[in-house]
């Protein structure tokens, strides 16, 4: 990717500036790990790398993050040295960290000075691989569904600019614990660490069949919005993120949908959006509820509200 500076009506090449060191690059992702990556820091080059010992070997975790949106720990890795395979490492971490739930949970109450038990969502789980580049072979060894594994390329320029950029995978059609070796590893990471479905969702709430054809028609709308957001299902809800900032929960409950969104209040006139009563400090204050076909559009309307709000608090 070519990035230029404006010099009047000119533009000049801005140069790539190498990357020396990987504690430089992992010091600088966990003093902003909530703005990269909207993760809250637990342990790394900060205070003290987290070491988990198994039988076969001592794992030492670059950085321990937790993600408060989904409740789930995320062990993110820094490599310079393109010979590594991705898949091989990030199921090797995973598998370590199923291995020893307590110490991750006690890591987690020591360095948060917090005497609740966190209530650990284990099946999000995943591994962040950082590096300045990657293979052909390791772009292409992630182009598998439901792989709790991401990559992110980071470039640094001589301005002083650094950018994070997430490797997508090619379109995925198959699941990749249906054709990875069998293994220990393998087979203890597939059982527990694998992405929820819609099917799950409706039988934990009992979602009649007509809410069930009202969510999809309301996926329908919000996926027109933009192509520069996700969805993903948790386990309880449909969530929409940009950028991994979250700006709509979509809920199907058993007989309605309901939506919790990232906005503060309602700029145009809504019959069915409302102002929760939440702390000043959440940014999710508006919420919505609908049982009928009727009042899609006006739903559809507050999530692009939302949508469009994120979009300003992004460019801000």
């Amino acid at each position: 990717m070519s990035v230029f500076e404006i010099i009047g009506s000119r533009l000049t090449p801005i140069k790539e500036k190498r990357i020396d060191l990987e504690k430089d690059l992992q010091l600088l992702t966990e003093k902003n790990l909530r703005m990269i990556f909207d993760l809250d820091f637990v342990s790394g080059s900060l205070n003290r790398e987290f070491c988990v010992r198994t039988a076969q070997q001592d794992f030492y975790i670059d950085t321990l993050a937790f993600d408060p949106q989904v409740n789930a720990f995320v062990i993110i890795e820094y490599k310079k040295d393109k010979n590594f395979s991705v898949i091989d490492q990030g199921y090797a971490y995973l598998a370590a960290m199923l291995n020893n739930k307590a110490e991750f949970i006690l890591e987690f109450i020591e360095r948060k000075e917090t005497l609740k038990k966190p209530n650990i969502d284990w099946r999000q789980s995943k591994v962040i691989f950082v590096s300045p580049e990657f293979t052909g072979y390791q772009r292409s060894a992630i182009a598998f569904k439901s792989l709790p594994i991401e990559l992110w390329k980071v470039t640094m320029y001589q301005n002083n600019t650094i950018y994070y950029e997430q490797i997508k995978a090619p379109t995925a059609k198959e699941s990749f614990d249906k054709i990875a070796p069998k293994g220990p590893e393998t087979t203890r990471v597939a059982k527990e660490i694998k992405p929820y479905t819609l099917d799950e969702i409706f039988a934990r709430y009992k979602t009649s069949n007509q809410i069930r054809d009202l969510l999809n028609k309301i996926r329908a709308e919000i996926s027109s919005l933009g192509d520069d957001f996700d969805e993903a299902i948790g386990k309880w809800t449909v969530i929409y993120r940009k950028q991994f900032k979250t700006f709509a929960y979509i809920y199907p409950k058993p007989k309605e949908v309901y939506g919790e969104l990232r906005l503060s209040e309602i700029k145009m006139p809504s019959r069915v959006g409302y102002k929760r009563k939440v702390k000043e400090t959440d940014v999710f204050k508006i919420a919505f509820r609908i049982d009928t076909e009727d009042d899609l559009s006006d739903a559809v309307n507050l999530v692009r509200q939302a949508y469009e709000n994120l979009n300003l608090e992004l460019r801000s």
